[in-house]
């Protein structure tokens, strides 16, 4: 999307992608900023799913896997710089090591959507199920997490 409306070059990428990575992860994140560092154009690094691999280094059950990349990812990002932005994406940002959150300028909370809002999102291509689709929503009211 960014490519195409912009003129920027983009990654996207999954925190969950971490660790079937193994020990590759942290030299394949490395790669990635490089890339994102030396690029010709403006760059734009999506990381969804940001819990899995910069979730906070106090919690035991980190792997070794996501604690390096954690470590790999803070080393490339502690000075400001301008060669690339990047956007962490989670449900869970309480769970985001300290220092990976204050590498992040800006945070933006969208929250759940009601009843209604979810119906609408639903509809925006029409479903021969609507009426049974219409009924399971409303029995999901407040069950989003």
């Amino acid at each position: 999307m960014a490519k195409k409306s912009i003129g920027m070059d983009y990654a996207l990428m999954s925190g969950g992608d971490v660790g079937p990575l193994g020990n590759d992860a942290v030299t394949q994140f490395h790669t990635l900023i490089r890339w994102a560092r030396f690029s010709n154009k403006e760059v734009l690094l999506c990381i969804d799913e940001a819990v899995f691999f910069l979730g906070d280094r106090s919690n035991i059950s980190m792997s070794e896997t996501a604690h390096n990349s954690l470590n790999a990812l803070l080393y490339n990002t502690g000075t400001e710089m301008t060669d690339f932005m990047m956007i962490l994406a989670t449900n869970r940002a309480e769970d985001l090591d300290p220092a990976a959150l204050d590498r992040c300028d800006e945070s933006l909370l969208f929250p759940l959507p009601d009843s209604a809002s979810t119906l609408q999102n639903l509809f925006l291509t029409q479903d021969p199920f609507q009426a049974t689709v219409e009924d399971e929503v409303m029995n999901t009211e407040g069950l989003n997490t």
